[in-house]
């Protein structure tokens, strides 16, 4: 059997990610095929780190950053991973202090909304 391409390899990565959500992000059509490219396809499908500790790490890296809308999309895809709400709600606590008192007031109000709106509703996700 020949080895998947990057592409193929993004497209599996991204449905595992964000199932049927898979596309719903409005990209220019070169921008998004260059996404699941390189970034899915080259860069998530690399070896060294699980798909789980990746999905953790991005979600690290947009709550440091504040990156509210990325931060819905992430965290859904690791919950579609398994990753618990716990897990990911001690990540945001650790992440905001880290960057320092003032920024936190800003990065936990728009990780915990990035954590609710999850698709799943309300109640408890773990």
């Amino acid at each position: 059997m020949a080895e998947q391409t990057p592409m193929e390899r993004g497209i599996a990565i991204v449905r595992r990610l964000f199932g049927a959500a898979a596309g719903g992000t409005p990209l220019p059509a070169d921008f998004g095929r260059m996404t699941v490219e390189h970034v899915f396809g080259n860069v998530w499908s690399r070896p060294g780190l699980a798909l789980e500790e990746r999905s953790l790490a991005t979600c690290a890296v947009l709550v440091a950053l504040a990156r509210e809308n990325e931060q819905r999309l992430h965290f859904r895809g690791a919950r579609n991973l398994g990753i618990p709400r716990a897990k990911l709600e001690e990540l945001i606590t650790h992440v905001a202090h880290l960057c320092g008192l003032a920024g936190r007031r800003l990065r936990v109000p728009r990780a915990r909304r990035g954590l609710e709106d999850d698709g799943r509703g309300a109640e408890d996700l773990s």
